[in-house]
């Protein structure tokens, strides 16, 4: 059995705070990397929506959805649905 004097369950509760600053640390951490995760999948959402743009022109169908361009008439899709 654990002996129950003061310097034992001091020591205990130093050892719980530091515990639990640790855990505060890592999801601190987590928090850090799921942010810049996040930011950079924006910044490729944006560069391939810039790509779109440049090859939208110059070969339809090419990295742009084929709803956005009909490439036989020039007309967006909703357009030819006449929406």
């Amino acid at each position: 059995m654990i002996p129950r004097n003061p310097t034992t369950i001091a020591l205990r509760a130093e050892d719980i705070q530091d515990m639990n600053d640790q855990i505060a640390e890592r999801k601190a951490k987590a928090s850090q990397s799921k942010d810049a995760s996040s930011a950079s999948a924006a910044a490729n959402t944006t560069a391939q929506e810039g790509k779109n743009e440049l090859t939208e022109g110059l070969m339809p169908g090419k990295g742009v959805p084929q709803t956005t361009l009909d490439a036989r008439k020039g007309k967006s899709r909703n357009e030819r649905l006449g929406l």
